[in-house]
């Protein structure tokens, strides 16, 4: 069993990058197996937006190989909840805070195993006159979730 961790401050967008990589999974036809949460054909980016901001957890079938997308990371019982023992999980993509119990949690469960850290990608500026941050925030969600789904296919 491997383990991606994206560990990050509260409202960084962790969240929202792994939603990111459970549309482009979705996208690039590899089959869910469990989702706790409807995944579909979005027409608008406001339903994208939406989507990308809800906890879900999803089940992918890669390679012959059990992915698990956890994308709740504030809080260790909701983390407990996620971490199925009765399944064959072959690699957990989640998210945590930067320390912490969601923190301690997922290093206990990964006993044994290996854990890749990422920090969350993050843009910031000097000045609060830049209208257009969000989107080049979400710009960058996105291209860690690619950066994501590349790491998780050589990994498998």
């Amino acid at each position: 069993m491997k383990f991606i961790v994206i560990n990050a401050n509260k409202n960084s967008g962790k969240t929202h990058t792994l939603n990111f990589l459970i549309l482009k999974l979705s996208n690039e036809g590899y089959s869910i197996v469990y989702s706790d949460k409807r995944i579909a054909e979005f027409k608008t980016d406001k339903e994208i937006e939406k989507f990308c901001c809800e906890d879900k957890i999803t089940d992918f079938k890669i390679k012959d190989k059990t992915v698990r997308i956890i994308t709740f990371g504030d809080s260790q019982q909701l983390m407990e909840s996620a971490f199925d023992k009765s399944k064959n999980i072959d690699l957990y993509v989640c998210v945590s805070r930067s320390k912490g119990a969601t923190c301690d949690y997922i290093k206990k469960q990964a006993t044994g195993n290996t854990i890749i850290w990422h920090k969350k990608w993050k843009v910031t500026t000097s000045s609060n006159n830049n209208k257009n941050l969000g989107e080049i925030q979400k710009r960058v969600n996105q291209l860690q979730a690619e950066e994501l789904y590349t790491e998780i296919l050589e990994i498998l």
